[in-house]
């Protein structure tokens, strides 16, 4: 029986969930991974395996929230499609790769698509024996409740092709498509010698024949990743000796420099540690060093603005102002352009805030601020009309009668730039007269707005929208 030091929602603690035990202290900002290049420990011909440990350890997530993982794992599945009558045309063919999905209860799109930089996900497809094409998720675009999802091989972008071996796979016998969050970080420079990920569990591989057994279950190309330890256990695809490594991700911030050396603005780190007990005699620093601020022995901060009391204040010195100028706010002195001027408080103590130009909407006068909602409208329309062709914001719909006896019918208004898909707002009306009235919805587009008509041009509507 193996036993599993859980959290506190059950799941076994791991590299992926750790303890939830965070010290605020330690907390710093977060800074962009610096790339390295890498020689091969290897042999030099393809098929060689090796091990090399990376400079950064450990190498976290795409997000940098937490410490990597390969990206087929289970735990990284975050959508299964198994009822086959949902997938369409899967397409191989380099440059146009791409699968139909039918979802009637998702926005693929929404969930799935990445607004710009590196993609996020990852589909797999298996087919029914049991073969495997892969691939980073694109650009989705939308027909319906049918989803045709592009796919690229690496996660910056790359080729709209898949990986996996092509002439195994049966495009059309699809038995199941899996999605996954992408958890890795590494980018290889060419990507040709270390050309495909797999699972790499240093406990699996441990009490299953150690890394002997492990390089024997990988073919040219392929590699694992420690995250936690940083190193990458692999067998060669060519020949190649070397690549460069990118990391996709973030770290912490906060190095620390020497006292007195030369602090490079945009590329070097610094954290405060402290302040310098340093009242007389102060040791200066050359232009562009990093120094340690001072206090007094009493651990107050010196800065440039403090002068002991009944000191002469030097011209030029730094000032900091404390307080206010007591002034009678009906007669306040004119200053120069470029000036400096103090703080104003009245004779009572009270700052004295003015804005000194009207804001917009203000009506003095009338002692009010204006605020006015403003939208653009689609001229009265009784037939079906596309509004807009991209996402908005619809208003209201206001309905009139076009004569004394309108036509039985529907009015039905669509997130789409057609007469179909999602519906936001549906009516029936009947054939009785009706006085004029307006809808409000207040309602956010996605795709756009169209109105679609089964009455015969007796239904007026005006939408109002932006």
């Amino acid at each position: 029986m193996t036993n599993y030091v859980t959290r506190q929602g059950g799941k076994p603690i791991s590299n992926q969930l750790p303890l939830q035990v965070h010290s605020v202290g330690s907390s710093s900002d977060r800074t962009t991974v610096s790339g390295e290049a890498i020689t091969f420990l290897s042999a030099a011909a393809a098929s060689s395996t090796g091990i090399n440990a990376l400079d950064k350890s450990p190498i976290l997530n795409l997000a940098g929230t937490k410490i990597g993982s390969y990206w087929g794992e289970d735990q990284n599945k975050v959508m299964e499609f198994t009822n086959t009558d949902a997938f369409g045309t899967l397409t191989e063919t380099a440059t146009a790769a791409a699968v139909v999905i039918t979802d009637r209860v998702n926005a693929l799109d929404k969930l799935f698509e990445a607004a710009s930089g590196n993609k996020r996900y990852i589909l797999k497809a298996t087919d029914s024996g049991g073969f495997v094409l892969y691939g980073w998720i694109g650009d989705i675009t939308v027909s319906g409740v049918a989803y045709t999802i592009p796919i690229h091989n690496a996660v910056t972008g790359g080729a709209q092709s898949w990986k996996g071996t092509l002439a195994d796979f049966t495009n059309t016998a699809v038995k199941r498509i899996e999605i996954f969050s992408y958890q890795g970080s590494v980018v290889f420079g060419t990507g040709t010698v270390l050309t495909e990920e797999v699972g790499f569990d240093e406990e699996k591989i441990q009490s299953n024949g150690g890394l002997k057994t492990f390089f024997d279950t990988l073919t040219d190309g392929q590699y694992g990743i420690n995250y936690r330890t940083s190193s990458i256990v692999f067998k060669k695809a060519t020949t190649g000796t070397s690549d460069t490594v990118s990391y996709t991700t973030f770290t912490g911030g906060g190095s620390t420099l020497t006292d007195d050396t030369a602090f490079t603005p945009g590329s070097s780190d610094v954290t405060a540690v402290g302040f310098l007990a340093d009242e007389t005699a102060t040791d200066s620093v050359d232009e562009g060093d990093i120094g340690v601020a001072r206090i007094t022995l009493d651990r107050k901060q010196i800065t440039a603005s403090e002068y002991a009391e009944d000191t002469v204040f030097a011209s030029a010195s730094y000032l900091t102002l404390t307080g206010q100028e007591i002034d009678d706010p009906t007669a306040l002195a004119a200053m120069t352009e470029g000036d400096v001027g103090n703080m104003k408080g009245d004779l009572s103590g009270r700052q004295i805030v003015t804005l000194g130009t009207l804001s917009a909407g203000e009506d003095l006068t009338n002692d009010v601020l204006k605020t006015e909602q403003r939208f653009s409208y689609t001229a009265s329309m009784s037939a079906d009309t596309q509004v807009k062709a991209s996402g908005g914001f619809l208003h209201a719909l206001t309905f009139t009668c076009g004569d004394a006896a309108p036509t039985a019918g529907t009015i039905i208004v669509y997130d789409n730039t057609a007469e179909s898909g999602t519906i936001v707002f549906d009516h029936e009306f009947s054939t009785t007269p009706f006085m004029p009235f307006t809808i409000i919805l207040d309602v956010t587009m996605g795709t756009g707005i169209y109105i679609g008509f089964t009455t015969t041009a007796d239904v007026n509507v005006t939408p109002s929208w932006r």
